[in-house]
């Protein structure tokens, strides 16, 4: 998400600016919304000044419950609020930020005070990613991991491709404890 400020005076906003995750068909999703209670500070406002611009970091993962039976979005802003979506299947998704802010909380500083929501932005969660047959070279298990799909790039960029090679030690045996880069 990027605020612009196209005014000739710098406004503050909330720092809290909820992110609202649903299906592409618009089928809301549960979400478990748990604000930043453990820090000792107010929380900072943000800031633009005249004709910037800035993008609020935002972090998020895709993780399993401990009873790896639901697959879960987790997104925290950079006051550690804290945004979980349960039920996270393969498929497209839409986020948006909205932005509701009725009074502000220092009357000596100009605050953005009004409504509004981000344009949405469509992303996918793929299938788990491919993994080859095991190859065991005793005692080791040699196997391939890759995303099942990959988007190419724009033409004059390039794009990370996460492929990993998974060693498994099948011994009781001391662990290997170091790799070699080869190259042919």
């Amino acid at each position: 998400m990027r605020i612009t400020n196209v005014s000739d005076k710098p406004l503050v906003f909330s720092n809290v600016l909820p992110v609202k995750v649903t299906r592409a068909d618009g089928t809301e999703l549960k979400c478990t919304y748990s604000p930043a209670t453990y820090t000792r500070r107010a929380p900072r406002p943000i800031t633009v000044d005249p004709g910037k611009d800035m993008t609020p970091p935002l972090n998020a993962s895709l993780q399993w419950t401990p009873d790896a039976k639901t697959l879960q979005l987790q997104i925290y802003d950079y006051e550690c609020n804290h945004w979980v979506y349960d039920d996270i299947k393969p498929g497209k998704y839409v986020v948006k930020a909205e932005y509701t802010f009725t009074q502000s909380p220092d009357p000596t500083r100009l605050f953005r005070v009004g409504a509004g929501e981000t344009e949405p932005a469509v992303f996918e969660i793929l299938e788990a990613p491919d993994t080859s047959k095991p190859v065991q070279v005793e005692p080791l298990e040699f196997s391939m991991i890759a995303p099942v799909r990959v988007a190419a790039p724009a033409p004059g960029e390039k794009v990370d491709v996460d492929l990993r090679l998974r060693v498994t030690n099948m011994s009781n045996s001391k662990p290997i404890t170091s790799m070699w880069c080869g190259r042919a």
